[in-house]
């Protein structure tokens, strides 16, 4: 990208798209994808914080209140990560760098997991 293609560039964030060189844009795009699933799941577990929050009158309000906020907490986490991790991808796109790999997806996988089977406890026994 020439100096002057730089004073021209509104892209955001300048810090990112100001260094290297565009990549492929199908890679872009599939990075861009993958940002729009991460929010996706974040916005689903906002949605069950909803959804936890409305069953205070089949469970206990306390507990129904704690899966509630540690599910919102986690959904505002995945979306946070969402815009990471595109971010560092993006960067490492475009200086042509491998890819780095995701200890998040781990943590979340297993957050939801711990989630999906204390979930399935609550309807199961409540």
């Amino acid at each position: 990208m020439t100096s002057q293609n730089r004073d021209t560039d509104r892209r955001w964030p300048r810090s990112l798209y100001g260094s290297g060189s565009d990549p492929d844009p199908r890679f872009s795009l599939a990075n861009e994808r993958t940002f729009l699933a991460w929010v996706r799941t974040g916005l689903a577990l906002i949605a069950l914080a909803a959804a936890f929050d409305a069953m205070t009158h089949a469970m206990h309000a306390g507990q129904a209140r704690l899966y509630a906020v540690g599910a919102a907490v986690l959904g505002v986490a995945c979306c946070i990560e969402s815009f990471r991790r595109w971010y560092c991808n993006e960067r490492s796109l475009r200086a042509e760098q491998a890819l780095g790999g995701g200890k998040s997806m781990l943590l979340l996988t297993g957050v939801l997991a711990l989630l999906g089977l204390v979930t399935f406890g609550a309807v199961v026994w409540l």
